[in-house]
């Protein structure tokens, strides 16, 4: 990569120029480097992971996707700390399975009921069914040491969780990970799945 003062009599340039030289700004500096057309653009991996990607864009889209999921991840990005927005964070978070030839599901769907008493009933969706759905909560989106497994493994692509003893008043984080355990010692529970982060406050 070349510096340029004055790139075409000091004309700012971006873009290729008769397929000999590209010009275009890196950081705030004007530059130019040599056209490069790849040898092969389109081979079968690279096809592969173009089609993963859309996949998942279609999954950030599907019917089952609802606003609140949407709005879950987007808390999700921001518990990370990283400049990302919730559909950077579903994507990136499911490439990975992706990427390491590992199967994955879409958790979605969820629905909160807020009960008297104390307790909450959450329900959720999934399109796997080899893990088994576990709800994560806590008082805060970075600390969620509590956990309740789901009545029942998924059932026909959906399960529901029962909390109760909450203190009413209180706000309360969750998310849902659909794991896969492997039996020990020690037992070791591997993610295959998950939601991003909701937020609600326990009725009296």
């Amino acid at each position: 990569m070349a510096k340029t003062r004055l790139p075409l009599l000091g004309i700012r340039a971006s873009g290729q120029f008769a397929k000999s030289l590209v010009y275009f700004s890196w950081k705030g500096i004007n530059a130019i480097r040599s056209y490069v057309i790849p040898s092969n653009p389109n081979t079968i991996p690279q096809q592969a992971v173009r089609a993963d990607f859309t996949a998942q864009i279609n999954a950030w889209h599907h019917v089952d996707m609802l606003p609140d999921d949407k709005k879950a991840w987007d808390m999700f990005a921001g518990a990370t700390k990283r400049a990302a927005s919730g559909f950077n964070e579903f994507v990136g978070y499911f490439r990975k399975w992706y990427d390491a030839g590992l199967e994955h599901s879409h958790v979605r769907s969820v629905k909160i009921t807020v009960n008297t008493g104390g307790t909450l009933t959450v329900t959720a969706k999934s399109d796997g069914t080899t893990g088994t759905p576990d709800l994560y909560y806590g008082p805060s989106k970075t600390y969620m040491p509590n956990v309740i497994a789901a009545s029942a493994a998924w059932s026909n692509g959906s399960c529901t969780f029962t909390t109760s003893g909450m203190v009413a008043g209180t706000k309360l984080f969750f998310t849902i990970i659909d794991e896969v355990t492997t039996p020990g010692p020690p037992v070791v529970k591997d993610p295959y799945g998950r939601t991003g982060i909701y937020q609600v406050t326990i009725a009296a």
